[in-house]
């Protein structure tokens, strides 16, 4: 956790009228997906999972609305000649 969702998050938190952190992270979650993100991982392959061209569209479009102008994305795919870690 970054210190900017520990922030959001307390925030969050101390608006809530009587919530639980549930509810508190839910709004820091909010908050924070509006502000933008500067950077977005997709790790261990997880992106082999979306089972068409359709979805891997969406996906990206999904990602790119939420990353700021500028921001990043880093999709890690297993090269097609090794095993995967996962594998090993």
């Amino acid at each position: 956790m970054t210190s900017f969702d520990r922030e959001h998050l307390a925030q969050a938190a101390g608006s809530s009228s009587g919530g639980d952190s549930t509810e508190a992270s839910s709004q820091a979650a909010a908050s924070a997906r509006a502000a933008g993100f500067d950077l977005a991982l997709c790790m261990l392959g997880t992106f082999t999972h979306l089972l068409s061209n359709a979805q891997a569209l969406a996906s990206f479009q999904c990602i790119s609305s939420a990353l700021r102008p500028g921001g990043l994305f880093v999709l890690e795919l297993a090269h097609p000649g090794r095993p995967s870690r996962l594998e090993q």
